[in-house]
């Protein structure tokens, strides 16, 4: 990889973050409703990532309330497709979680609300903590500014 092959990763990577990733999630779908990120593989959606953050001493109730979540929120691979169903780590404030599906065409509104539905059953939790984002690929950045990844 040369200098400027670097140079436009690291473009991208910005514009991602200060154009996509910062504007709130209603924004952000406003946007996508006019505007269509394309890329090689032709019209993408945003990823969707939860992050969620819980006191270690909470694990089992969390586990317990998750197990309950799936079972009224079952994966829905209509309306969005799941890319990292679950994936945690322990850290010094706790155990994080994260979570990333990417929605169908025209599913993001719903992707978004389950989202926030699924996550109301943990606010109960004390210490319980998450957000959600969006974030679209270095691709549809890329192709927003009428450049291509090779």
């Amino acid at each position: 990889m040369n200098r400027r092959e670097v140079s436009i990763i690291y473009l991208s990577l910005a514009f991602v973050w200060l154009y996509i990733v910062r504007p709130p999630a209603a924004l952000f779908d406003r946007l996508f409703q006019h505007f269509r990120f394309t890329s090689k593989e032709g019209c993408k959606m945003p990823y969707i990532i939860v992050t969620s953050l819980y006191p270690s001493h909470k694990a089992q109730e969390v586990g317990e309330t998750h197990i309950e979540a799936l079972k009224k929120y079952p994966p829905d691979e209509s309306q969005a497709a799941q890319v990292v169903p679950a994936a945690a780590k322990t850290t010094l404030q706790g155990v994080e979680v994260i979570s990333i599906v990417e929605p169908k065409a025209g599913k993001v509104e719903d992707a978004l609300n389950r989202a926030r539905d699924e996550m109301a059953m943990f606010l109960p939790i004390e210490g319980f903590e998450y957000s959600i984002d969006t974030y679209g690929t270095v691709s549809e950045a890329m192709s927003s500014i009428g450049m291509s990844v090779p």
